[in-house]
């Protein structure tokens, strides 16, 4: 986060400074820009604004389908997801079959605070 009275200015000195580093060179509207947390740091820095990083997210989604990946093989996924997912919702004769069906979540493991 990058705080400022003036979000419009930031907005513009950021696109002028990283104009470079723009993943699309064609489409303006696509703010997508390949840039480090060092050049964010060092940009807030030389233009003397206040800047927070959360460096280590929760993701817990995320942190839960990498613990799911490292306990279950690709077939037993795809054969899971088949079911919370099936082709046709049609075929589906008993609806607590889908609740049954949903996979369990693994406990998060642990990270150190940064």
């Amino acid at each position: 986060m990058i705080y400022s009275k003036n979000a419009p200015e930031l907005e513009s000195k950021f696109h002028k400074k990283f104009a470079y580093n723009r993943l699309n060179l064609i489409n303006n509207r696509k703010e997508f820009f390949n840039v480090t947390l060092n050049d964010l740091e060092e940009f807030a820095h030389d233009n003397e604004y206040v800047i927070e990083f959360t460096k280590i997210a929760e993701a817990r989604d995320f942190r839960q389908t990498c613990s799911i990946r490292n306990v279950k093989s690709k077939e037993e996924i795809e054969a899971e997801m088949s079911r919370v997912f099936p082709e046709n919702l049609m075929d589906i004769e008993d609806e607590d079959e889908l609740i049954d069906d949903v996979p369990q979540r693994i406990p998060l493991p642990t990270y150190p605070k940064a």
